[in-house]
């Protein structure tokens, strides 16, 4: 063996290599930062289960085409308020792009980016077709649920 080999390692590469493993953890602590931060921003998900219509609570059913940038307006619009309602007003995606959401929209004549409001029974109160001002949404929820 060379006689090298057996001499310990330089100071300045024994720094070097601390400070990269430094570099490495802080990078990795910013990544899952990001990451959590993102998540967190992201809004809870819509249900999806067109049954809840006319089951005790009103619902709003956005007909959403995840291809349609109008849709994703809609739905951006909708966030705003969904917190407040949450517990009183059923929140449904209808899916345009599967075949229970495209039925749906068909059924009420409807295209992608369009909000169906139904009170509790079941019975459509309101249909939206394309995205709304904040103001329209806010006060058509007050004047259609009586909230």
């Amino acid at each position: 063996m060379p006689i090298h080999s057996l001499a310990p390692r330089p100071r300045s590469l024994q720094r070097q290599s601390g400070a990269l493993k430094h570099n490495l953890i802080g990078a990795l602590l910013v990544i899952i930062g990001f990451t959590a931060m993102i998540w967190l921003a992201l809004p809870p998900t819509y249900n999806t289960d067109l049954a809840l219509i006319g089951k005790g609570k009103p619902a709003i059913v956005l007909v959403y085409d995840n291809e349609n940038v109008a849709s994703m307006t809609l739905i951006e619009n909708f966030n705003k308020f969904r917190d407040k309602y949450e517990g009183t007003i059923e929140f449904i995606i209808a899916d345009f792009n599967l075949q229970a959401g495209e039925q749906f929209a068909n059924t009420h004549q409807v295209h992608s980016a369009s909000a169906l409001y139904f009170n509790h029974e079941g019975q459509r109160v309101l249909v939206f077709n394309g995205p709304q001002e904040e103001t329209v949404i806010r006060d058509s929820i007050q004047q259609s649920f009586g909230l």
